[in-house]
């Protein structure tokens, strides 16, 4: 999962209890979505790559709801890994991110804001995180970033990247404190794949298609909850959380799992 915004506010049409409703549709998708991932019932881990929260200082009702629905899936035997996005942290250095209020190692819940973080999530597959929260300083993380030997490495950060292919950079509209990550690490031939967040639109990058990695750089965003304004555009794999099964030998499929949305 990634870019689930909660807290997002467009507009001014209300619920009958005084609440936004485009707000509104965020803890809906949210729970469906989490619904669905429980009734799959095959997922031996979760990750959100960044941007829980739409604002570094999130309601009391967006942090309660975040809280609630990611312990779900913890009391569904399902750990969670999160890392921050641009969106969950300040531009003050000395703040926490907002992903803090969501760590809770007991409950198996992960929620990084860290540099960079390495998660064994399973026999021979390892999970390299690496958070937005002060990226601008992060010249010396990159230098530990580097894959497991002779295991499964999936990489995973939040920001824009430049597409190798047509090197031109990939970026959400109206997005703060985007940066770009370093090329020379995202396309590590040494990374099995690389599931990133920050991009609205799920999709495979450097492909034709969204829906097919004919590019074969093993690189996904898995795009945004729901979308936030005209500028998020449609995508052919709609929106929702993706599932990926990994074979022994390191072989990744997906299947793009989408969450019925209320028409803007």
């Amino acid at each position: 999962m990634s870019d689930l915004h909660l807290g997002y506010q467009s507009g001014r049409r209300l619920t009958d209890r005084g609440l936004n409703r485009r707000e509104m549709d965020g803890y809906k998708a949210l729970h469906v979505m989490i619904d669905d991932v429980i009734a799959d019932g095959e997922s031996d881990a979760v990750l959100i790559a960044g941007d829980v929260f739409h604002t570094p200082y999130p309601s009391i009702m967006s942090i309660m709801v975040a809280q609630s629905e990611i312990r779900r899936l913890s009391d569904a035997g399902m750990p969670v890994y999160i890392l921050t996005g641009n969106h969950d942290v300040s531009d003050i250095q000395s703040e926490l991110a907002a992903t803090a209020l969501l760590n809770d190692p007991a409950r198996s819940i992960f929620a990084h804001w860290e540099d960079y973080v390495l998660h064994r999530i399973g026999d021979g597959i390892y999970l390299h995180m690496v958070s937005h929260h002060l990226y601008k300083d992060q010249a010396s993380t990159w230098d530990k970033v580097r894959p497991v030997p002779g295991a499964i490495n999936i990489f995973t950060t939040h920001g824009a990247m430049i597409d190798p292919l047509t090197k031109m950079q990939l970026h959400a509209e109206r997005s703060p404190r985007e940066v770009i990550i370093p090329n020379e690490i995202v396309m590590n031939p040494a990374w099995d794949y690389r599931l990133l967040g920050h991009i609205h639109e799920r999709g495979f990058v450097g492909s034709k298609e969204a829906a097919e990695d004919d590019s074969g750089l093993r690189t996904y965003y898995n795009g945004s909850l729901i979308r936030r304004g005209f500028a998020d555009g449609i995508t052919d794999l709609g929106r929702g959380w993706t599932k990926w099964t990994i074979t022994p030998t390191g072989v990744f499929s997906f299947e793009a799992r989408t969450i019925a949305q209320r028409p803007q």
